[in-house]
């Protein structure tokens, strides 16, 4: 009976053994790529029976319809100009809705369904993280819109706001939205919106973007912590909204409105109406290395308790009013130049003082007619700015951070920035 207790034993053992063995394994699907049309002959029908990892391939051709991607996958057009997706209504406006983490939308002409007004819009990336949005063409009242999305991507892309006929209207429109990168895109012609806005969003990148033609370049509000760098803008329109009375109300390169802690540096801002403009309580914003040129009113303006600001290394050449402070007070204005504006500057703030120098140089004044005994090559006696303000120690002939010269060639290349982006939207409008 023992002997027969340990065969029994032994034979169960084996038993679980062979069972443990043979369980089978649930596998993870492999990723494939799915084609349009080849495998499924709509976008969306592609998408719902992708799974996660997958790639939607789409041919060349024209797709009606817009697409809800919930899934993790990548939408990959054959060629960005010939493979064109055509919106609709189903997804109130928009052409690419993606609510999912991890999508990549590339290589697609996304053209919104233009009765649906402002509601028209490219790419909606709704409270999601990780995705690249990159090389696509937009025709759409909003070009990219994030919403409660961060760690995103938006780069290389053509947005064209022709039609966007009715504000307001953005290029790239950020909303309650951290930590994403906005860089390389062209976006021309929201003649009655903006290239790119910011509302609620912070630690955002705009680097290396060209916004051409709009009527506000960039437009940051309650906005904080973000880096605006190396981005070229032009605004050649000039809108009078109030026709009343005649007032221009907007027609900005970059506005900050209680927006603080902001980096502006390195941007060329040619022909602008109005350059730069940091108003209503925007403070501890750092301007620096910017060019701006040819601004009909005002090159710099500071205004409604816009405090503690820094603006250094600037070259404003041939505007209205080179820099204005209005009702501002400790912000520290040095080492720029300010080069045959009409007004150098003008300053009207009732509280405490501004400081135009670092306690050794202060800015260099294409009108300043001092000395310099000493040969230090900063002036002998201030430059007065008003009763309050005075610039300590002038530049005499220091070389500007961003040299004058420069100007010309880098309008040059926004103006053959403009042609060649017109040229591409015509291309798209006949396709």
């Amino acid at each position: 009976m023992p002997e027969l207790g340990k065969v029994t034993a032994l034979a169960l053992l084996l038993v679980l053994c062979s069972i443990i063995v043979f369980v089978p394994e649930t596998a993870e699907a492999e990723p494939k790529t799915v084609i349009v049309p080849d495998d499924y002959a709509s976008i969306q029908e592609a998408v719902d029976n992708a799974v996660d990892g997958d790639v939607v391939l789409v041919k060349r051709g024209t797709y009606n319809g817009s697409v809800a991607i919930n899934k993790r996958i990548s939408m990959i057009g054959e060629d960005k100009t010939d493979t064109i997706i055509q919106g609709d209504w189903s997804l109130n406006g928009t052409v690419v809705l993606v609510e999912h983490d991890d999508v990549a939308v590339e290589k697609l002409s996304l053209k919104a369904a233009y009765d649906a007004g402002p509601h028209g819009r490219g790419v909606h990336l709704l409270q999601v993280k990780g995705c690249n949005v990159s090389d696509c063409n937009f025709v759409s009242y909003t070009g990219v819109w994030l919403y409660g999305a961060s760690n995103n991507t938006v780069k290389n892309n053509e947005i064209d706001g022709t039609k966007a006929a009715m504000p307001p209207v953005a290029g790239i429109k950020l909303q309650y939205s951290e930590d994403n990168r906005i860089v390389g895109n062209n976006v021309i012609e929201y003649k009655y919106g903006v290239g790119i806005s910011l509302e609620s969003s912070d630690r955002n990148i705009l680097a290396e973007n060209q916004l051409l033609n709009n009527y506000n370049g960039i437009w940051i509000k309650n906005s904080n912590n973000n880096s605006f760098t190396d981005n070229t803008i032009m605004v050649t329109t000039d809108v009078f909204l109030s026709l009343t009375d005649n007032v221009m109300l907007g027609c900005y390169g970059i506005a900050l409105q209680q927006s603080s802690n902001n980096l502006m540096s390195g941007n060329s801002l040619v022909d602008c109406p109005k350059g730069v403009r940091i108003l209503s309580t925007s403070c501890y914003n750092m301007i620096e290395n910017n060019g701006i040129s040819g601004s009909r009113y005002i090159g710099v303006e500071l205004t409604d308790d816009s405090n503690h600001n820094q603006i250094t290394g600037n070259t404003l050449v041939d505007n209205g009013v080179g820099f204005k402070v209005v009702n501002s007070s400790n912000n520290a204005v040095y080492h720029n130049g300010f080069i045959n504006n009409g007004v150098l500057i003008s300053s009207r703030s009732e509280d405490e003082p501004n400081f135009f120098d670092n306690g050794m140089e202060g800015n260099y004044w294409s009108n300043y007619n001092g000395t310099d005994t000493d040969g230090d090559g900063t002036g002998d006696t201030p430059y007065i700015i008003d009763e309050n303000n005075q610039d300590y120690h002038p530049l005499i002939n220091k070389i500007p951070e961003f040299p004058p010269w420069t100007i010309i060639p880098l309008f040059f290349l926004a103006s053959l920035a403009v042609i060649v982006a017109r040229k591409k939207c015509n291309r798209r409008r006949k396709n």
